[in-house]
């Protein structure tokens, strides 16, 4: 069975400046967009919470959806870059993506964002088989 990552080591390599900041301007707008509870995210704090969080979702419009997915990868993909430069292994883990319509804003989506490690699958239970019934 394959190892499981704890968010320490997920973080190794990470520059925590870029987290730090990331968080900070998340609170920020999560203070000044109580009105209308709408907020502009770069790819880059969504990717900083994801790696935090290893699930992150947001709420947005269904034509933005494909470019969001596009975003966070070129994000991971430029992480993975230079952590190679600097010679430190890139995390293991994928991206994985949940969407379903929102069921109170038209137009809208739930996007799950999720961390999973590479070429696995949810499973509920394990069990070794014994040969007597």
């Amino acid at each position: 069975m394959g190892r499981l990552f704890t968010s320490n080591e997920r973080l190794r390599g990470i520059n925590m400046n870029q987290l730090t900041r990331a968080e900070e301007a998340l609170e920020n707008r999560q203070e000044t967009s109580e009105e209308d509870n709408r907020e502009q995210l770069t790819y880059a704090e969504i990717f900083s919470n994801l790696l935090l969080n290893s699930e992150f979702h947001i709420i947005i419009a269904a034509e933005n959806e494909k470019d969001v997915k596009v975003g966070l990868k070129n994000i991971k993909a430029r992480q993975a870059s230079k952590l190679k430069e600097d010679g430190l292994p890139p995390s293991p883990e994928v991206l994985a993506f949940s969407s379903r319509p929102h069921p109170t804003i038209p137009g809208a989506v739930s996007l799950k964002i999720t961390l999973k490690p590479v070429a696995s699958v949810e499973v509920f239970g394990t069990y070794v088989p014994d040969n007597t019934f």
